[in-house]
């Protein structure tokens, strides 16, 4: 990496090379809560970050298992991959969907992203419409953003994070509370989902 704290922007080549292959992979759907439906949903689970479904860490303790745990998940599905791709959002009310900038927290976390796309909720064209714009950053797995990315996201201080590989092929989304997995196929969702049963939903529907 050429950041020395493990950060890189992408180049304009990565970028588009990685728009090709999520949009193979998951269409023009962006957000971990729209991946989870539709034709995703035999490839998604997902997995709590605390014993007993617990949602928010308060002890160093818990800190450190809901840690442990976004970790394992994440180290499963990256294979031998060390640099990771992370999409961050911003988020704007209005009739364009011209980016805006990013809250001051992940600016400072993860500065000079690289500008992706944006994506709305497909009202008519010019209504005034919410937008979600999404950057990129190449992140190595051992870089300490990253640990505190997941610490921000389990406090609630921050969403929408998706962590992948260069090539979207799986999807990590931590959210405050656990992570929403979108695998490569159903018979890999259910094969992650029998290494970490036990952090799964107790409830029917998975949630």
């Amino acid at each position: 990496m050429s950041d020395s704290r493990g950060i890189r922007r992408p180049t304009a080549g990565e970028v588009a090379e990685f728009d090709a292959a999520w949009r193979h992979n998951f269409g023009a759907t962006l957000r971990a809560m729209e991946l989870r439906n539709g034709s995703r949903h035999s490839r998604w689970v997902r997995l709590h970050s605390l014993p007993e479904s617990k949602r928010y860490a308060e002890t160093e303790a818990e800190y450190e298992e809901l840690l442990r745990r976004y970790f394992a998940v994440l180290d499963e599905l990256r294979g031998e991959d060390e640099v990771l791709t992370v999409v961050t959002f911003a988020f704007s009310f209005s009739t364009s969907p011209r980016p805006v900038r990013r809250t001051s927290l992940l600016a400072d976390l993860l500065p000079q992203p690289r500008y992706w796309r944006s994506v709305s909720e497909g009202y008519d064209q010019d209504e005034e419409q919410a937008w979600a714009h999404a950057y990129l950053h190449r992140v190595h797995r051992d870089a300490p953003v990253l640990r505190e990315l997941f610490k921000v996201v389990a406090d609630d201080r921050t969403g929408d994070v998706v962590v992948t590989d260069s090539y979207a092929t799986w999807v990590h989304c931590p959210y405050d509370g656990g992570s929403d997995l979108i695998l490569r196929s159903p018979a890999e969702r259910d094969r992650v989902s029998e290494m970490f049963t036990e952090w799964r939903s107790p409830w029917e529907h998975g949630l």
